[in-house]
């Protein structure tokens, strides 16, 4: 099995008992286990910090996905040295009537990070190949280092907020409103709306439509015809932002929900208003592969940047802590350090222009919450994300092995 040496114990976010509070404990004594040819890993990971979730461990589990990295160890040495991704969607079948339809999310056949496979808040995890998208060798080049800690965002914030957008069919110079814009999803909405489908923000549009009413006032006339949002992007999961939201759209617009409150949380539309004013609601979840390189290329060419904060990985469970309590903006960056990147297959060290010096690797894992908004409207709405990305190496065999991080 072509390989670099790997350690015997490696760092490592835990939760030893998934309840309704946070509980992580950072550890260094975690033991590393070698990829193994027809490797299954057991669902030992839960995708939350807290839960536990139907069908997720309850016990000693490592959250996390969202990651970049590169193949570190496997059984097959072509491999080595690849640039890959790790998205929530690890799998799903391609073959039933909602892989075919486009609705992949709902594959009963699906597999997931880190519910069937070993979660990235650790720096190794084995992972079967195919649960994996391999990446193109830029991702990892040295001119755009800057810029490896916030391609992590465009493998499910970014794609779903690509997605949303498309689902919403905006065209240059409708007047989108996300709500939420500070989330990890909310705000890539927002600079994808402009930057991509030239909209405008919703800041634009309340500045424009204020100057238009006050020179309507000032000429002593009154108007009606002050114009609504072609589109709401609903990037939160506070149920206010569910509420009343048919009265904040125009005639033939689009709502689009990319997130959804826990517990009980309805919309209700007069089905009257909906038919004669041909609304449109819908639901939106993560976009494809495609649609991730699509972000990637956006940021990598400077069009759209990411906010995010970088982070030590032991300083996860504080800040972690941080965010459930709303004292956070933007998104956290857990970046590790790896210093042993070394191939026993020199050739491939060169076809995968890996340095001889140490390499960085980030990966974005999703923490319990993405964006929390508070809907006070007696002051500015406040958004607190859980982006948490972080560093990353991969390893793999028919099973890949990969090396870590965090994100929301």
């Amino acid at each position: 099995m072509g390989s670099h040496s790997l350690p015997h114990q490696q760092a490592a976010i835990t939760t030893p008992v998934v309840g309704t509070t946070m509980n992580l404990r950072y550890t260094q004594d975690r033991p590393v286990l070698p990829p193994r040819d027809g490797e299954t890993d057991l669902s030992t990971d839960v995708l939350f910090s807290t839960g536990p979730l139907p069908g997720y461990a309850a016990l000693n589990h490592i959250a996390g996905h969202e990651g970049i990295g590169l193949v570190a160890e496997s059984s097959d040495p072509a491999r080595l040295g690849k640039a890959v991704a790790m998205r929530y969607m690890a799998s799903h079948c391609g073959q039933c009537s909602h892989c075919r339809r486009g609705v992949v999310e709902s594959c009963a056949q699906q597999k997931n990070f880190p519910k069937h496979y070993n979660g990235a808040f650790q720096e190794y995890m084995a992972v079967p190949w195919t649960s994996v998208d391999e990446l193109p060798p830029w991702v990892f080049d040295e001119s755009c280092s800057d810029r490896q800690s916030m391609y992590t965002a465009a493998l499910c914030s970014g794609s779903t907020a690509l997605r949303s957008l498309e689902a919403a069919a905006i065209k240059p110079g409708d007047v989108v409103v996300v709500l939420g814009i500070f989330g990890a999803s909310g705000h890539l909405t927002g600079m994808l709306a402009k930057a991509v489908f030239q909209a405008k923000g919703s800041m634009e549009w309340y500045r424009d439509e204020l100057a238009k009413a006050c020179e309507t006032a000032r000429a002593g006339q009154l108007t009606s015809d002050l114009r609504m949002p072609d589109a709401i992007i609903v990037a939160t999961s506070s149920s206010v932002a569910y509420q009343g939201l048919h009265q904040c759209i125009r005639d033939g617009g689009s709502v689009i929900c990319l997130r959804a409150p826990k517990g009980p949380c309805s919309i209700v539309i007069p089905a009257r208003e909906l038919m004669e004013r041909q609304l449109r609601f819908q639901g939106s979840m993560m976009g494809g592969f495609g649609n991730a390189m699509r972000v990637m290329k956006l940021i990598r060419d400077g069009i759209i940047l990411p906010q995010i904060e970088v982070i030590q990985l032991e300083q996860v469970p504080p800040r972690l802590q941080d965010i459930l309590d709303g004292k956070v903006f933007g998104k956290l960056a857990i970046r590790n350090l790896i210093y042993d990147l070394t191939f026993a297959s020199q050739p491939h060290r060169a076809s995968c222009d890996i340095a001889d010096s140490a390499r960085q690797f980030v990966v974005s894992l999703n923490a319990q919450i993405l964006a929390k908004v508070s809907h006070d409207m007696t002051r500015k709405p406040k958004a607190f994300v859980v982006a948490i990305i972080g560093v990353i190496r991969i390893r793999c065999d028919g099973n890949l092995h990969c090396n870590h991080v965090l994100h929301g």
